[in-house]
């Protein structure tokens, strides 16, 4: 009878410890998907307009960054929501798991960006994902995708 106890103890043992290299490996896998964020950098001395559709604080209802949106926003205009960006600042617009951003997997069907006179206008996810791959970090605003 002692014999069978120590067997079954034995054959607990090596279940929990299967069944615990099973649980790390998953969680290995799950844990080390790459993310991405979608960012709006003003490096200029002056405020930019962002007009997006849809809101970008559809995106963040259950997160803490839902309050630093809300204070950025200025207007909603029909369908088009309204956000401030000041001087030398950046701006995140998007942020999700995965390895790049693809037009399925963005929100936005439309993001303009609006200093003064000089607009950039991405009225489709292709121009977005087109812009977002260019990087065009040569002017004093962009918007970006970061990992």
């Amino acid at each position: 009878m002692l014999l069978n106890l120590e067997q079954n103890i034995g054959t607990k043992k090596d279940n929990n410890m299967k069944n615990l290299l099973i649980s790390f490996i998953v969680l290995t896998f799950i844990g080390c998907e790459p993310g991405y964020r979608i960012y709006i950098r003003n490096n200029a001395p002056t405020t930019l307009l962002i007009k997006t559709h849809p809101s970008i604080e559809f995106g963040y209802k259950l997160t803490g960054y839902y309050d630093s949106i809300i204070s950025n926003k200025v207007s909603q205009d029909g369908k088009f929501s309204l956000y401030i960006i000041k001087p030398f600042t950046t701006f995140r617009i998007y942020d999700n798991i995965g390895g790049k951003p693809t037009s399925n997997q963005i929100p936005f069907d439309y993001v303009e960006v609006i200093r003064g006179r000089d607009t950039i206008i991405l009225d489709s996810k292709e121009k977005i994902i087109n812009e977002l791959k260019k990087g065009n970090k040569k002017f004093d605003y962009y918007i970006e995708a970061v990992k």
